[in-house]
């Protein structure tokens, strides 16, 4: 089985998110473990997205370059100032749920009733942008008392995906 270059990279992603995601989870027993890691993450993530466009594309300047410029700043805020930018991070992404959540049930919507989509899928569509706008409100009223449980969770989100991103390159693979 041999891996094109984004393929390597998306398992190289897949393995740290999984890492990443593991230690996050367990965060919830070591507090100061949080905004180092988060500020690794930033940092590892940003530097990956801007190196991505480079190796795949043979290309400098990408949206993903812009992206990783962004996340190797968050980065280095995170690991200079610690927990104030990381509450701020946290509202940010508790707002940035909800939005989704919106959008996501209304979407589904609207593409139902202009262009008759499957009832099946409108329902699931539904339930997950109420689901995210829900669980962003919960979160953003009661940002410090769950701030432990958030970095849980999104630990948990972080290595479930990492697998997928794995679990999709064999899946290609099988398929090809």
């Amino acid at each position: 089985m041999k891996l094109t270059r984004k393929q390597t990279i998306n398992l190289i992603i897949g393995l740290i998110l999984i890492v990443v995601g593991i230690l996050m989870a367990c965060s919830i027993l070591m507090q100061d473990m949080v905004s180092i890691l988060l500020g690794v993450v930033f940092l590892v993530s940003g530097s990956v997205l801007i190196l991505q466009p480079l190796i795949v594309k043979n290309r400098l300047l990408d949206y993903n370059a812009l992206l990783g410029g962004i996340f190797v700043s968050l980065g280095v805020l995170v690991l200079l100032s610690g927990q104030a930018i990381i509450m701020m991070i946290a509202g940010l992404v508790c707002i940035i749920s909800m939005v989704i959540g919106i959008i996501l049930a209304i979407d589904s919507l609207l593409y139902y009733f202009l262009k008759k989509k499957d009832l099946k899928v409108l329902i699931i569509e539904l339930l997950l942008g109420v689901v995210l706008f829900v669980v962003g409100l919960v979160f953003y009223l009661m940002l410090s008392d769950v701030m432990d449980y958030v970095w849980m969770v999104l630990g948990i989100l972080f290595a479930l995906y990492g697998i997928w991103l794995i679990v999709k390159l064999f899946i290609k693979e099988k398929n090809a």
